[in-house]
């Protein structure tokens, strides 16, 4: 305390004055100092005394710039981020909308085109499957009617030649007129079972085979009746076929055939000694100048040296036939092979 000589008044008020500035005084601040003003009395000292008294820097300013500055940097930072992270967000949004639209866009129009050409190409294939279609359809057509124009109509694969095989006694031209078959006839129009019958018809005739022979022939192949007998017929003489068919009619026996001596043309008996001589070998066949039949197990042969053979019935004729070969080496008027088994020489 400072003492003037103002008086005591002057005193007592520096006293209060002083009472009140040490009311005013920082806690802690040492008795006797000087004083000094504290900052926070006027906002411009640098130092304060902190709780223990000591002296120091008045950080309020400090922590307040600090807290201002940091909360700052926070919130930009944040703010920041934020908006960078918005800013992406946004942009990423957008770009996939955008993209996403314009793949839809894309992608719709593109499908669209697809399903437009698919369209376009099922109608064009529908269309020329169409036309194709009828173009072969057309095309079948006329390849079958020209085929069978030429074939059932044209003369070009017409009978051109009538070919006959297998004859000897029946002249060629005789067969060719009886088949009744005109030049030029197509050959597929041709009745082959007709001609046959026609052909058949010709008394000389055993069986006859007619066939097709592209381009344009007709095949006659004949097999004509040999004669291996004769009957007499009212002075003149039958030619006889082994079914006993008469192929002509002559006027002199002819040397080579025996002569049949039947009761009765046509009956078993008659068939029975067409048979026997059917199966005679041709060696032993000359040597027969007749064949008498009384009955079908009676036929017997004369031979043309005036020797006679008993053959009995028509079974086992090439037993009989070797046997009376061999036997006919032997001198006899009568040779019995009507059994093979046992034979009988006379």
């Amino acid at each position: 305390m400072t003492w003037t000589e103002d008086g005591p008044e002057a005193g007592e008020a520096r006293r209060g004055a002083s009472t009140r500035d040490r009311g005013l005084r920082a806690p802690g601040r040492g008795k006797g100092g000087p004083r000094s003003p504290d900052r926070e009395e006027d906002g411009s000292g640098p130092l304060r005394r902190d709780a223990a008294g000591a002296p120091g820097r008045d950080t309020s300013g400090a922590v307040g710039r600090e807290a201002s500055g940091s909360a700052g940097r926070d919130v930009s930072e944040a703010a920041g981020r934020e908006a960078s992270g918005s800013a992406g967000r946004d942009a990423f949004e957008t770009a996939g909308r955008d993209a996403a639209g314009a793949s839809g866009s894309d992608t719709s129009g593109s499908a669209g085109r697809d399903a437009g050409r698919r369209s376009a190409g099922r109608a064009a294939r529908r269309g020329g499957g169409v036309w194709r279609t009828a173009f072969l359809a057309l095309l079948t057509v006329g390849v079958v009617g020209t085929a069978a124009w030429l074939v059932f109509v044209s003369p070009v694969l017409g009978v051109r030649e009538i070919r006959v095989v297998g004859n000897v006694d029946v002249p060629a031209p005789q067969i060719r007129q009886a088949a009744g078959v005109a030049d030029g006839t197509p050959l597929a129009t041709v009745d082959v079972a007709e001609v046959r019958d026609r052909v058949a018809a010709i008394r000389q005739i055993e069986s006859v085979r007619v066939g097709r022979g592209w381009p344009g022939t007709l095949e006659i192949a004949v097999v004509e009746r040999e004669p291996i007998a004769v009957m007499p017929v009212g002075g003149k003489v039958a030619l006889v076929d082994r079914y006993g068919v008469v192929t002509e009619i002559r006027a002199v026996t002819p040397p080579a055939l025996p002569v049949l001596r039947l009761s009765r043309p046509g009956d078993p008996a008659s068939t029975a000694a067409l048979a026997v001589v059917d199966a005679l070998p041709p060696e032993l066949a000359a040597r027969v100048a007749e064949v008498i039949a009384p009955t079908a197990e009676t036929v017997s042969l004369r031979l043309r040296d005036g020797r006679s053979v008993l053959w009995g019935g028509r079974d086992r004729p090439a037993d009989k036939a070797r046997i009376l070969t061999t036997l006919l080496k032997r001198p006899a008027d009568t040779y019995d092979v009507s059994s093979p088994d046992v034979v009988t020489v006379r």
